[in-house]
């Protein structure tokens, strides 16, 4: 990102919190003074005003839940995101808030670490009518609130894969694999492995194993008379399905663009999160 001078920077803020909103109000002075035209945003902005001018960056001071938020309004033009981390867990706003200045000037100077993520984009076909969304994490059709499972046809590029009897099921991106996915005894992908991942939630009689599939793979549920059942995208955006409903899933390559610190370490930063136990020493 050089010549800094007609670049366009959005500050996305989570609205109910006074430490990012302090925050956001350095940086935006701070990219100022260095010829930027930082714009600032509450999280619960309308998507249009994400899509409003061609941005260079997007900087979110929040959670992964407002990250969430903000990559899906980006799908349609992926820009390099910057999270720093205002939430519980930092897994996807991987950059601290001491570190605000050292990855700013980084990214200014053009040597930013910037990894493409696989994003997700569904679409929901119901008679004449299509309705249709993105993911980042992932995409889940669930049951309500009766416990009665959910009957759904599930195929892979219309080959069919089972009719699956479940509480639901989980299509995740490799980012999305440490979310609801490994809670439901699915598999943990490494970000940079591109694919799908398909996990029953409780399947009913027949042990349906998670699946990791290839990225060019469309998923798609065909739902059956029964339960009330619902999709839902990051757990976030939410439609409730009919019968003969046909839920399809693809996936979209570099989706979304994150800045990465030098330092990070995956590994390191799932056993921090408490998904593996401590690192073995170097030898």
């Amino acid at each position: 990102m050089k010549n800094t001078a007609a670049k366009k920077v959005l500050i996305v803020v989570k609205a109910d919190k006074p430490g990012p909103t302090a925050l956001a109000q350095t940086i935006e002075q701070w990219l100022i003074a260095r010829g930027c035209a930082p714009t600032v945003l509450r999280g619960n902005a309308a998507p249009a005003q994400y899509a409003a001018e061609a941005w260079s960056l997007v900087i979110v001071l929040g959670g992964d839940g407002t990250m969430l938020g903000v990559a899906r309004h980006l799908l349609q033009r992926p820009v390099p995101i910057m999270g720093i981390n205002f939430g519980r867990v930092g897994f996807l706003t991987v950059i601290q808030p001491e570190e605000w200045q050292e990855a700013l000037e980084m990214v200014l100077a053009g040597k930013a670490i910037i990894h493409p993520h696989i994003a997700l984009r569904w679409q929901l076909q119901r008679g004449e009518e299509r309705f249709s969304g993105a993911a980042f994490n992932d995409v889940v059709i669930c049951r309500g609130a009766m416990s009665r499972v959910s009957i759904m046809d599930l195929f892979a590029d219309d080959e069919p894969i089972c009719q699956l009897r479940a509480d639901g099921v989980i299509i995740s991106s490799p980012v999305g694999s440490t979310a609801y996915t490994v809670s439901a005894g699915g598999p943990l992908v490494h970000p940079a492995v591109e694919a799908l991942t398909v996990t029953p939630i409780c399947p009913f009689l027949y042990r349906t194993p998670s699946m990791v599939l290839p990225a060019s793979v469309e998923i798609k549920a065909i739902m059956h008379e029964g339960v009330e059942t619902y999709l839902t995208a990051d757990g976030q955006e939410g439609t409730a399905l009919e019968p003969g409903d046909v839920v399809t899933v693809q996936a979209v390559p570099r989706g979304v663009l994150m800045v990465m610190m030098r330092h990070d370490n995956y590994f390191e930063r799932l056993g921090q999160r408490g998904f593996l136990g401590k690192l073995p020493r170097m030898q």
